[in-house]
C-alpha cells in the first residue's frame, strides 16, 4: 500500500487533534463559499468531537473518481446552501450532493438565508434543512435542532468503542493506492456474505498528508487475524523514486514476520513467478471471480476465533445477540471498522429493532426520519419513537428513579415534536398533555428544575393549539406558562426571570401573529421591563435579547400604523445596538436593519432630515455587510437602497430617487438572474420605483420602458399568492394604469385597474395598517380614470370610498396620509363640478387649500409635486366659476413652486406656469398694477413662444399668447408707449386671425372686439 494518497482532503478537528477514530464529516461547498467554513465547523465541533474534511479548490477542480473513494467513508455531508450552490455550476451540487444521496450518506443542508428555502426545496426535492437565520421565535431553536441531528448521525467515542468490541475478527487489507477502487469492491464482496458481516476490515482510511501513518498501520497489523493482499501487477512495481512500494517493503514482510494468516486475492492477472520472487512464501492466489472461495478461505481461518465469541454471546441473554447485530449495523452505517454500507446497516439495525432492542428502535426511527439507508418515512419514524418512549415509560413505572424519569421525559418530548411534524394534531396534543400531566405532579417535588420544563411544555402545547386554529386554548396555555414562571421568579428571581422574559416575548410574538395586538404589546412590555432590569446586572447576557424585544414591539407598532410609538422603540433599539456594537460587532446586521426601519418610519412621519441621516447610516452598514457576505445581507442592502429612493421621492428630489432605484436595480439584476425566487419581488419594485420617477418627470418613453420590465417580472408570480409578490404586482399595476391614463391609453389603463382594485382589497384585509395607503392610492387612480372617460358617477363612488377609507386611516396616522389628501380633495372637487354640484366641489377645494396651506407652512420644498397638482386644478375651477380672489390666491401659491420645479427637469409644468403667469397678469391688469402685470405677461409670452416651437399644444399657446399681447398692448397704451402699443395689438390680431382660420366660431368675436378697440386707439393717436 502506498504511504498515502496523492489525492487527499484537508481536515479540521477540535484543537488540531488527530482525526483517527473520529466521526467523519465532509464540508461540501461552492468554491466561492469557503468563507462559511469557519463558522459552520465551529458550530459542529462544539457539538461533536469529529473530524471535518474538505477539498481545497486552490489546487484546481477535484478528480471525482479519486474523490469518490474518499467520500464513501464519510458519515455526514454538510452543505452551506447559498445562491452560488443552487444556481451556479459547482461540483458540490452536480456531483457531491448526488453522490451522498446515491450512497445513503446523511446530508445536513444549512441555509445561509431564509429566502432560499423555496428554491432549495424546488431544486433538492424537499430535503430537510436547518436555518440558523430563521426569525420564528416560536419554533424549536437552531441550536437544539442541530444538536439533536448531529447526535443522531455521528458516533461518540463510547459508541465507537462498543462498535469496535462487537467484531469477532479483524482483516487487514493491503493494496496499492492505485487499486483502491478494487480494494473497496473486494470489501463489499466479502460483506455480501451474511456470515462475514461482522468481520472488520481495516484499510487506509484517510491517511492525510503529513499524518504519522506508520504507527497506525503497525497497530492494525498487530491486531488483525487475517492479512488479505489484493494482487494486481501494481504490487510488483517500484515507486517513482526506485524504491520498493510500501506493500512490498513494509506491510507484507511485517505480516509474514508476525505469522499472520495470509489470503492473497487476485483482481487482475499478475506474473506468478515474479509475485513469488518478491513476496516470499505467498500462498496461492484466489481470483476475485470466485467470491465463494474467498469468503470460505476467510471463514476457515477465523471461525475458530469467532466461534469462541459466538459461544459467549449465545450463552448470554438474547438481548446480547441483538445488541451485536445493532452495533455491527452501526459500524456499516458510520464506516467504523468496515466500509460504509447503509443497506447492510438498515438490515441489521431493523433486525435488532424488530426484536425490541430499545436503542435499535431509536436508531431505526432516526434512519426513517432522515432517510438514511432507506427511504424517508416520517410516519414509520414516529411509530418507532412511540415504542421507544413507551419502553422508557414502562421502565419508569417499574423503577421510579430520576434517571428513568429523565429518559422518559426526553423520549416523550421527542415523540411529541415528531408527531407535530407529521401534522398529527390529536397525537401531538395527547403527547404534550401526557408530558404536562407528568410534570405538573413532579413540579410539586422539585419546583424549579421541573418548573422550567413544565413552562416549555405549556408553550409547546399552546403552539400546537394555535396551529389548529384554537387560539383561546393556546392563550390559556401561554398564560399558564407565564403564570408558572412568575411564581418561580418570586422564589428565585435570578434563575427564573430570564426564562420569564423569554416567555413574555414568545407570547407577544404569538399574539401579534394571531390578531390580539393589544395583548401582544402587553407581553412585549413585560418582557422589556424584565430584560432592562436584567441588563443592568449582566449587560452582555441580556442586551442582545432586549434588542430583539425592542424590534418586535416596534414592528408591531408599525403594522398598527402607530408610527410615533414605533419610532420610540426603533430609536431605543438603535441606541442599544450601537452600544452593543462596541463590544460585539456581530450585531452590525441588526443595527443596519434597525436604522433602515427607523428611517422608513421617520419618512412616513415626514421628519426628512433625520430620516436621511439614519437611512444613510443603514446604507453604509449594509454596504460593508454585503462585501463580507453577499448571500446573507443582499436583501437588507436592496431595502436600504429602496428606502432611500422612497425618501428622496417624498421630498421631490427625483434625481436622487432615480439614483438609488438604479443602484438597487444594478445590484439586484445579476442576483435575480441566478435566484429569481428570492430577488424578483425586490427587483420588480425597484423598476417600478424608477418608472414612477420618470412618470413624475413626464418622461413617457423611459417610464414606459421601466414599467414594462417591472410588469414582466411581477406577472411571473401572479398566481403565487405570496404577500411580497402581490404587493410588487399591485405597485406595478397602479403605476401602469396611471401611466396609461396620462398617455390616453384608456383600454390598457382599464386592464391594469381591473386586477389592481381587488388585489389592493386583498392586501388591506391581510394588514389594514400596512396596506390601506395602497388601497387608497388605487382608488384614487381608478376614480381619475373613470372621470376621464366621462363616467362621473363611477368616479364619484370610488372617490367617496377612497375618502372614507382615508378618514378612518387618518385617525391612526394623520401624517402618513396627509400627502394624499390634496389629490383626493382635488379629484373630488372636479368630479362634483362635472356633476354640477358646485357646493360640494367648492367645499372640497376649500378643504384642499387648507391642507396645502398647512403643508406649505411646514416645508414648501418637500411637497412641491403634491401642492402644485392641487393648485393648478383649483385655479382652473375658480376661473371657471369666476371666483377671481380664490383663483388669484392659488396662482400666487403655485407660482414659486412651478418656478422651482421646471429647472429640475419638470418641463411639462411649463404650460401650467404660462397659464399662471397669464392669469396673474390679467388680475394685476384689472387691479391696475400694470408693472407687475407686464412682468407676468412677458414671462408667459416667452414660454408660449417656446412651447409653440416645440409643438406642444400650439393652439392653446396661440390663444394664451394673443391674450398676453393684447394686455401688453393695453398696458403700453396706458404708459404712452405708442410704438409698443401698436406692435402688441398687431401681434394679438395676427394670431387671432390665424386662429379664426382654424376655429372661426370660437375666435371671430374676440378678434372683432380687439380690432375695434385697436382702431379706436389708432384714431385717438392720429387725432393727437
Amino acid at each position: 500500500m502506498a504511504s498515502h494518497s496523492d489525492f487527499s482532503l484537508l481536515y479540521k478537528t477540535r484543537n488540531g487533534a488527530s482525526p483517527r477514530n473520529k466521526a467523519k464529516v465532509y464540508f461540501s461547498y461552492h468554491p466561492d463559499d469557503f468563507s462559511y467554513f469557519e463558522h459552520i465547523s465551529e458550530i459542529i465541533l462544539a457539538k461533536q468531537n469529529c473530524a471535518i474534511y474538505y477539498y481545497c479548490y486552490t489546487s484546481g477542480a477535484p478528480d471525482n473518481a479519486e474523490l469518490s473513494n474518499l467520500l464513501r467513508e464519510m458519515q455526514l455531508f454538510v452543505i452551506p446552501v447559498t445562491s452560488n450552490f443552487l444556481f451556479l455550476d459547482c461540483n458540490a451540487f452536480s456531483f457531491e450532493l448526488r453522490f451522498a444521496q446515491d450512497h445513503g450518506i446523511p446530508i445536513l443542508p444549512l441555509l445561509q438565508s431564509s429566502d432560499l428555502a423555496s428554491a432549495f426545496n424546488e431544486k433538492c426535492n424537499n430535503l430537510q434543512f436547518l436555518d440558523e437565520h430563521s426569525k420564528d421565535s416560536s419554533a424549536i431553536s437552531f441550536d437544539e435542532k442541530i444538536t439533536t441531528y448531529l447526535s443522531a448521525v455521528l458516533a461518540d467515542s463510547e459508541t465507537v468503542r462498543r462498535i469496535q468490541d462487537a467484531f469477532d475478527a479483524h482483516v487487514f487489507l493491503s493494496y496499492r493506492k492505485i487499486d483502491r477502487e478494487l480494494a473497496q469492491e473486494l470489501m463489499q464482496m466479502i460483506h455480501r456474505n451474511p456470515e462475514c458481516r461482522d468481520i472488520a476490515i481495516w484499510y487506509d482510511e484517510f491517511l492525510v498528508a503529513g499524518e504519522p501513518f506508520d504507527i497506525s498501520i503497525q497497530k492494525a497489523l498487530a491486531d488483525c487475524d487475517v492479512f488479505a493482499l489484493l494482487v494486481t501487477p501494481n504490487i510488483l512495481l517500484k515507486n517513482a523514486n526506485g524504491e520498493d512500494n510500501y506493500v512490498m517493503s513494509s506491510e507484507y514482510p511485517a505480516a509474514s514476520e508476525a505469522s499472520k494468516s495470509i489470503v492473497p486475492v487476485e483482481a487482475a492477472e499478475t506474473d506468478k513467478d515474479e509475485l513469488k520472487s518478491k513476496f516470499k512464501g505467498i500462498p496461492e492466489c484466489i481470483s476475485t471471480k470466485d467470491e465463494h472461495k474467498i469468503t470460505s478461505a476467510l471463514l476457515a481461518i477465523i471461525n475458530g476465533i469467532r466461534n469462541d465469541a459466538r459461544v459467549r454471546r449465545l450463552a448470554q441473554a438474547e438481548n446480547s445477540s441483538m445488541e451485536h447485530s445493532f452495533l455491527v449495523g452501526l459500524a456499516y452505517l458510520m464506516g467504523i471498522e468496515v466500509e460504509r454500507n447503509p443497506e447492510h446497516a438498515f438490515e441489521l439495525i431493523k433486525k435488532a429493532a424488530d426484536a425490541g432492542l430499545p436503542e435499535a428502535l431509536r436508531k431505526l426511527s432516526e434512519m426513517y426520519y432522515y432517510g438514511t439507508g432507506t427511504k424517508r418515512d416520517l410516519r414509520r419514524a414516529v411509530e418507532l419513537r412511540k415504542k421507544d418512549y413507551q419502553y422508557h415509560k414502562e421502565l419508569y413505572s417499574k423503577a421510579r428513579t430520576d434517571a428513568n424519569l429523565r429518559e422518559y421525559l426526553i423520549r416523550l418530548e421527542i415523540y411529541a415534536h415528531m408527531c407535530s411534524e407529521l401534522n398529527d394534531p390529536v397525537e401531538t396534543q395527547k403527547a404534550y398533555s401526557e408530558c404536562i400531566s407528568l410534570l405538573e405532579k413532579l413540579v410539586k417535588q422539585d419546583p424549579f428544575n421541573y418548573g422550567v420544563s413544565l413552562a416549555s411544555a405549556y408553550n409547546n402545547s399552546a403552539l400546537r393549539y394555535s396551529e389548529q386554529g384554537d387560539v383561546k386554548t393556546a392563550e390559556k396555555y401561554y398564560n399558564k406558562a407565564i403564570s408558572w414562571l412568575k411564581s418561580l421568579a418570586r422564589v428565585d428571581p435570578v434563575r427564573a426571570e430570564p426564562y420569564l422574559a423569554t416567555a413574555y416575548n414568545d407570547a407577544g410574538y404569538f399574539f401579534s401573529n394571531h390578531g390580539d395586538r393589544a395583548l401582544a404589546v402587553e407581553y412585549y412590555k413585560n418582557s422589556i421591563r424584565l430584560r432592562e432590569r436584567l441588563a443592568v446586572r449582566d449587560p452582555e447576557s441580556h442586551e442582545t435579547p432586549l434588542s430583539y424585544v425592542y424590534n418586535n414591539i416596534a414592528v408591531l407598532y408599525m403594522e398598527q400604523d402607530e408610527v410615533e410609538k414605533a419610532e420610540e422603540y426603533y430609536a431605543k433599539l438603535v441606541d442599544l445596538l450601537e452600544h452593543i456594537f462596541a463590544y460585539d460587532p456581530s450585531v452590525s446586521n441588526l443595527l443596519a436593519l434597525a436604522n433602515s426601519n427607523l428611517g422608513l418610519n421617520l419618512t412616513y412621519q415626514r421628519e426628512f432630515l433625520q430620516a436621511e441621516a439614519v437611512l444613510k447610516k443603514s446604507f453604509a452598514l449594509c454596504k460593508e455587510l454585503v462585501a463580507k457576505n453577499l448571500e446573507l445581507y443582499s436583501i437588507d442592502y436592496a431595502k436600504a437602497c429602496t428606502n432611500l429612493s422612497l425618501l428622496y421621492f417624498s421630498i421631490s428630489d427625483i434625481d436622487q430617487a432615480k439614483e438609488y432605484s438604479l443602484l438597487a436595480i444594478n445590484y439586484l439584476s445579476p442576483l435575480a438572474s441566478v435566484n429569481p425566487i428570492r430577488y424578483d419581488s425586490q427587483l420588480s419594485c425597484a423598476y417600478n420605483n424608477l418608472a414612477r420617477c420618470y412618470i413624475t418627470q413626464y418622461n413617457s418613453a423611459e417610464a414606459a420602458k421601466h414599467l414594462a420590465t417591472a410588469r414582466a417580472i411581477a406577472e411571473k408570480y401572479a398566481s403565487v399568492g405570496l404577500e411580497d409578490y402581490d404587493f410588487s404586482r399591485l405597485l406595478v399595476l397602479m403605476n401602469s394604469a396611471e401611466y396609461c391614463i396620462s398617455v390616453n391609453e384608456e383600454q390598457a389603463a382599464l386592464e391594469h385597474l381591473q386586477p389592481a382594485i381587488p388585489l389592493s382589497e386583498k392586501l388591506m384585509s391581510i394588514n389594514p395598517a400596512k396596506y390601506t395607503i395602497n388601497f387608497v392610492a388605487c382608488l384614487l387612480v381608478a376614480a381619475k380614470f373613470y372621470f376621464l372617460i366621462d363616467e362621473s358617477q363611477n368616479a364619484r363612488r370610488l372617490i367617496e370610498k377612497c375618502l372614507t377609507a382615508m378618514e378612518d386611516a387618518m385617525k391612526r396616522n394623520p401624517r402618513k396620509y396627509i400627502l394624499l389628501l390634496p389629490e383626493a380633495y382635488r379629484l373630488a372637487g372636479v368630479i362634483y363640478c362635472d356633476l354640477n354640484d358646485l357646493r360640494k366641489a367648492k367645499a372640497f377645494f376649500k378643504m384642499g387649500i387648507s391642507v396645502c396651506n398647512e403643508l406649505q407652512a411646514e416645508n414648501t420644498f418637500d411637497y412641491d409635486n403634491v401642492l402644485v397638482a392641487f393648485y393648478i386644478t383649483a385655479i382652473d375651477f375658480y376661473e371657471h366659476i369666476d371666483m377671481d380672489a380664490q383663483s388669484d390666491e392659488c396662482c400666487r401659491k403655485a407660482l414659486p413652486i412651478l418656478e422651482r420645479l421646471i429647472p429640475k427637469g419638470f418641463n411639462d409644468y411649463k404650460n401650467s406656469l404660462a397659464s399662471v403667469y397669464t392669469i396673474l397678469g390679467t388680475h394685476d391688469f384689472n387691479a391696475e398694477e400694470f408693472e407687475s402685470a407686464a412682468s407676468h405677461l412677458m414671462k408667459s409670452a416667452a414660454i408660449c413662444s417656446e412651447l409653440i416651437e416645440q409643438g406642444i399644444e400650439p393652439m392653446e399657446q396661440y390663444n394664451r399668447l394673443s391674450m398676453c399681447y393684447y394686455l401688453l398692448g393695453a398696458i403700453s397704451y396706458y404708459w404712452g408707449d405708442d410704438d409698443k402699443c401698436g406692435i402688441y395689438y398687431s401681434k394679438s390680431i395676427d394670431i387671432l386671425e390665424f386662429l379664426c382660420e382654424e376655429s372661426p366660431e370660437e375666435y371671430s368675436e374676440m378678434l372683432n372686439e380687439i380690432r375695434e378697440e385697436y382702431d379706436g386707439i389708432k384714431a385717438e393717436l392720429g387725432s393727437n
